[in-house]
């Protein structure tokens, strides 16, 4: 296993919050699949980063970074971004989902599965998000940003 070092720690919160942001529900379980290690470890190393100040403090059973608590999860904050960028392109989501599929390779982004990411009911990911991103003409990060009015 590796040392849980500053650096270690600083790209586990990273990753955990890339993971939060694009919708996961399980984001330890995630990142202890991506890093073949037991889900305990993966435990104790979020817990040594939110310790380190790398990520705030945690609620139990609920994924926690900054900028999340508010009342728009990650998935649905992008989702209602993407639906306003697709609709200033003048993009059906048919159109918009086969452009995503292109760019990801992907073959299950169908006019219903943008239908639900829009509206928060699908999970993005990171992939997802830099091709929606790409495909609408903005920076991923306008994806992430929370409505003004």
């Amino acid at each position: 296993m590796p040392k849980l070092t500053d650096d270690f720690l600083k790209m586990i919160a990273d990753e955990y919050r890339e993971l939060v942001a694009a919708g996961s529900q399980r984001p330890n379980a995630d990142l202890a699949e991506r890093y073949d290690a037991p889900a305990a470890t993966v435990r104790r190393w979020v817990a040594n980063a939110r310790q380190r100040g790398f990520l705030p403090p945690g609620t139990v059973g609920r994924a926690t970074i900054e900028g999340t608590a508010d009342p728009l999860r990650p998935a649905k904050l992008v989702g209602l971004n993407v639906r306003r960028f697709r609709i200033l392109a003048g993009m059906t989501q048919q159109q918009l989902g086969t452009a995503i599929a292109q760019q990801t390779g992907a073959n299950d982004w169908f006019r219903q599965s943008v239908h639900q990411a829009e509206r928060g009911k699908r999970s993005w990911a990171a992939a997802d998000v830099v091709a929606a991103a790409r495909v609408l003409g903005v920076a991923p990060g306008q994806l992430f940003e929370e409505p003004t009015d």
